[in-house]
């Protein structure tokens, strides 16, 4: 099964989970969100839940930073290993911007 998504960060400094909801996943492909042609204004990250050192964020220098324009990041995960998409967090340093992502499960 192949789906797809969007994950937005409304408050930025405060880290998001790609999906609210359990979902095991095989691979995900994530790249910075372009909506009606624009991209994001400032850098993404991604990364696992957040240290309770880093108040809710994923600050700058932790997690896979995208800069707007930048190239998708890949997680081929392999037949045998899975991973749970509500693990999978999004921080932006401006409200509105995120990821769009394409995931599969088999």
């Amino acid at each position: 099964m192949i789906s797809h998504g969007y994950k937005t960060v409304t408050t930025a400094g405060t880290a998001v989970p790609l999906s609210a909801t359990s979902q095991k996943i095989s691979f995900i492909t994530i790249y910075p969100r372009i909506v009606s042609g624009v991209s994001n204004t400032g850098q993404v990250r991604i990364g696992g839940l957040p240290l309770s050192g880093d108040s809710g964020a994923i600050p700058s220098g932790k997690g896979i930073p995208l800069n707007p324009g930048d190239a998708a990041v890949v997680w081929p995960l392999g037949a045998t290993i899975s991973t749970d998409l509500s693990t999978v967090y999004v921080d932006a340093d401006n409200n509105g911007d995120g990821v769009q992502f394409v995931w599969g499960a088999l």
